[in-house]
């Protein structure tokens, strides 16, 4: 009687490990949510993920589970994102997951034959002399993985160049201080010509 008694306790035993292994497994897995969107914000459908691939050398991708831009049973880790549609480049993203759902916001530039099309963004920083600190400009994609910073010079003028077609957020700092803060258009819809958008910030010292 004691025999089967110890039995049945380890079969118990075995069936909640089990269980509890397999609760893990799936409280590591995510479900995949791609946005496509043009340089202007707008929806532009259903993309073709290209890759979707952990950085760890020989592992495999996924990208085979997307269906209509979404893919579920995706276990936690950091992928590399290849994705297009029908009449724009593509896009490359690197991806965290690490929550049950995960939503990643790509925007894709119209495909042109010698590339995308390349804007600056100059401006002048009034009210508060850069002499007195450095300050520092950051020009950051809202939907692209677009970065760029520049300094201010001694006569407040700021200049980033190389900047695909988007909206950005436009940060003025210094040390760890952000002084303003602000989205910009590039290029503005009312801008018919000229590939430079002007920008004036105005800062109280």
């Amino acid at each position: 009687m004691r025999t089967r008694q110890i039995k049945l306790s380890f079969l118990y035993f075995v069936i909640g490990l089990l269980t509890t292994n397999a609760q893990q497994v799936s409280s590591r897995m995510a479900t995949v949510h791609i946005i496509l969107l043009n340089s202007q914000g707008d929806d532009v459908g259903i993309g073709t993920v290209a890759s979707f691939q952990e950085e760890n050398e020989g592992s495999k991708d996924l990208r085979s589970r997307f269906k209509d831009n979404n893919a579920s049973s995706i276990p936690f880790g950091t992928y590399h994102l290849r994705v297009f549609t029908k009449g724009y480049s593509s896009a490359y993203r690197t991806v965290s997951v690490h929550q049950r759902e995960v939503w990643v916001v790509v925007q894709l530039n119209v495909g042109q034959e010698d590339g995308p099309l390349f804007f600056t963004i100059s401006g002048t920083i009034q009210g508060l002399s850069p002499a007195k600190k450095q300050l520092w400009i950051r020009a950051q994609g809202l939907y692209s993985s677009v970065i760029a910073d520049t300094r201010v010079d001694r006569s407040g003028n700021f200049e980033l160049a190389g900047l695909p077609a988007g909206i950005y957020i436009l940060s003025t700092r210094r040390d760890n201080s952000v002084l303003d803060i602000r989205s910009v258009v590039v290029p503005p819809p009312e801008q018919k010509q000229g590939t430079t958008v002007q920008v004036r910030i105005t800062i109280k010292d």
